[in-house]
């Protein structure tokens, strides 16, 4: 069996932690700061092993059906969001991210799917082995899972600058509106995504190994390992530890089951 896809995997998984490391360790160490224009490359080689792991495991129809309906829904409800405020309360994006399409910036919906892939990945491992999941469930289930790394995302990039609400929410600073708005958003492209995936053509995984499963959930733990880290070091420890029992705890417990 050809290694070089599981090998190819892991050592982008491994530089991509390294950099995670590297964002929250930088100043603490006295090396040069990585600031925010590190969260374009972050993003982008998070987004690359999400795309790579699922075209792997699942063929590249349904890796590009997922990525598909996840970008271009995300967009289109963050579009909505910022020019009215309805999904997720009124808020706008400032220009430390890049071009903006419609006032969202073009790294979003990659953003979007880069944890789309691994919090699917994580609701599938974590439901009963043995028992048919509903699309309606699985997709909440993922949802949730998604959902669950915004609760430290968020307030931490707003911190930095990244975006503004334009009204004080109750969520440290972030409204609550804005979670009901990201269970909506997963939630649809989700339940689309698994209501079309039995139509289309899958294939056993491609020069995966054992373990390799359990990947996209250390992706998940990275990211929100690097997000909790950098929210202490701005004085957000409250949603960096509401974040470790609902993000920490998921992912985990999804790498867990991954591996059994």
């Amino acid at each position: 069996m050809r290694r070089w896809p599981s090998t190819t995997l892991r050592a982008w998984l491994a530089a991509y932690a390294m950099l995670t490391a590297y964002a929250v360790l930088a100043s603490a160490m006295g090396l040069p700061a990585a600031g925010a224009g590190i969260t374009a490359p972050l993003s982008l080689m998070a987004f690359a092993f999400a795309l790579l792991h699922a075209w792997l495991a699942w063929g590249a129809r349904r890796a590009l059906s997922l990525l598909g309906l996840t970008a271009v829904l995300s967009w289109a409800f963050e579009a909505v969001g910022v020019a009215t405020g309805w999904v997720y309360g009124p808020y706008h994006y400032m220009g430390l991210l890049g071009p903006k399409l419609m006032g969202v910036p073009l790294l979003i919906p990659i953003a979007w799917f880069m944890m789309s892939y691994p919090s699917l990945a994580i609701a599938r491992a974590l439901w009963p082995q043995g028992r048919k999941a509903p699309a309606a469930a699985l997709a909440g289930l993922a949802a949730a899972v998604m959902t669950a790394w915004d609760l430290v995302m968020d307030p931490m990039m707003v911190r930095i600058g990244f975006w503004v609400w334009e009204v004080e929410g109750a969520y440290f600073g972030v409204p609550i509106q804005n979670y009901i708005g990201w269970i909506l958003t997963t939630f649809v492209f989700f339940w689309l995504y698994l209501r079309v995936e039995p139509r289309l053509p899958g294939r056993a995984s491609v020069g995966l190994q054992t373990g390799d499963a359990g990947l996209p959930a250390l992706a998940y733990l990275t990211t929100w390992a690097g997000n909790a880290l950098a929210a202490v070091q701005l004085g957000l420890s409250g949603p960096a530890l509401a974040s470790l029992f609902s993000a920490g705890l998921l992912g985990w417990l999804g790498y867990l089951h991954s591996r059994s």
